[in-house]
Parts: structure tokens; C-alpha cells; sequence
């Protein structure tokens, strides 16, 4: 099975975004804030028809809520590097050590670029878990727009049906899922569906309930 896997939010978290507000001493909804409208951006901009990098969707936005919440002096350089060395969730390399082992090959499906995102992994010593990385750049569309799960899986030279995208995101699995591919839905951020009825695939409170919950689902489809 080819498993792609989200970075930001998935593998990595945000808390160095929040350590970084408060060694500037700024509050630390500041992140809560910031995220979201920076996916917002990127969406919006895909939906209306121009493609923005999430490079840019992120500098616009920090600014964006910056001045929104009346806060002068805040150093935005920081903040956007934070943003970029994010620290890998506790359980994310048992997880794919495991997956890897059990026989199934990872790859990454990144909005960010191909050089963050490569950067982001190499700093965490997970380079050499993936075959491949893919960055929403290359078709100039965010996800949960279907062409980067389409692409992923053309390029990694198998079908929807035989791929799984791992992610904590709602969104992100329903635009994994409108395309045909299996999804596990990590429940770590928003901790409830926020959809109406269930996850199209399975539900994993952690990455570390990963593995399983594939071998499960495989098992059944054997079945």
C-alpha cells in the first residue's frame, strides 16, 4: 500500500510557532489564529482560480492577523522561520519506522514547497522513510483540490484505491477520499469530525494507532 502522509499538522506540530510568541512575548493565540487563515488563503486562492504557494499565504496572513490584533513590534521574520522548524510529533517515527516495516511505502503530499519540506524532514531524521516528495506546487493547486492527490498517485505509478493519505485534517481527507483513495483520519488536533456523519475511512486518536488501524482496514478488505 503507498501511504501518503500531510506535514505540517500531521508529522509536525506547531508548537515552535507558540514558543516563539511567547519568547517574544506576544500572545500565543496569535498561532491559533495565524494557521487557519493561512490555509484559508491558500484554499481561497485555489477555489477563485490563482494558485498562491503557502510561502506566501503564510507571510501574508502572520501579517494579516499581526496588525488585526493591534500588536506593534512583533518580529515576523521569527515567526516564519518557527513556522518552517516545526518539531516532529511525539509518535510520528515509531509510526512510520512501523509502517516501513510492515512493507508499505510512504510518501509525503506537502501544500508547502518541495525544499521545506524536504528540509523539515531531514532536520528530523525522516528522509529515509520516504520514497517521495511531493509538494501541491507541481500542479499549482492546494490541497484539498483533487489534482495533488491524483498527482501523487500517477506519479508513484499505482491507482487511488491502492493508496492511503494519513492526516489530522478534516478537509484534507475528504479531498482524499472525493478522489478514491483510502484515508485514516488522525483525531490528535481537531479531536471530533467536523463534518457531518463519520470519516470515510478509519479514525486514529494518535499517529501511533496508525499502523494499525491500516493493517485493519486491509485485513477487512481481504475479507
Amino acid at each position: 500500500m503507498i501511504v501518503l502522509f500531510d506535514t505540517l499538522g500531521t508529522l509536525f506540530s506547531f508548537d515552535s510557532v507558540s514558543s516563539e510568541c511567547r519568547k517574544q512575548g506576544i500572545p500565543e493565540d496569535i498561532a491559533e489564529l495565524w494557521l487557519p487563515a493561512m490555509l484559508q488563503t491558500s484554499m481561497a486562492a485555489t477555489l477563485y482560480g490563482r494558485y498562491i504557494p503557502l510561502g506566501d499565504a503564510a507571510a501574508a496572513s502572520l501579517h494579516q492577523v499581526i496588525e488585526a490584533k493591534g500588536i506593534p513590534g512583533a518580529a515576523i521574520t521569527p515567526l516564519l522561520d518557527a513556522l518552517w522548524q516545526a518539531e516532529p510529533r511525539e509518535s510520528a517515527r515509531a509510526c512510520l519506522r512501523t509502517l516501513r516495516t510492515d512493507g508499505h511505502r510512504l510518501a509525503v503530499l506537502a501544500n508547502g514547497s518541495t525544499q521545506a519540506t524536504h528540509s523539515l524532514l531531514e532536520k528530523a531524521g525522516f528522509t529515509y522513510f520516504f520514497d517521495h516528495i511531493f509538494s501541491c506546487d507541481a500542479v499549482a493547486a492546494c490541497k484539498p483540490h483533487p489534482a495533488p492527490y491524483r498527482m501523487a498517485v500517477d506519479r508513484m505509478n499505482t491507482v487511488p484505491a491502492d493508496a492511503c493519505l494519513v492526516s489530522v485534517y478534516g478537509w484534507e481527507v475528504q479531498g482524499a477520499d472525493t478522489v478514491g483513495l483510502d484515508t485514516i483520519w488522525v483525531a490528535e488536533v481537531e479531536k471530533r469530525w467536523p463534518f457531518p456523519g463519520t470519516p470515510p475511512g478509519p479514525a486514529a486518536y494518535t499517529l501511533s494507532e496508525v499502523p494499525g488501524a491500516l493493517a485493519r482496514r486491509l485485513t477487512a478488505a481481504i475479507c
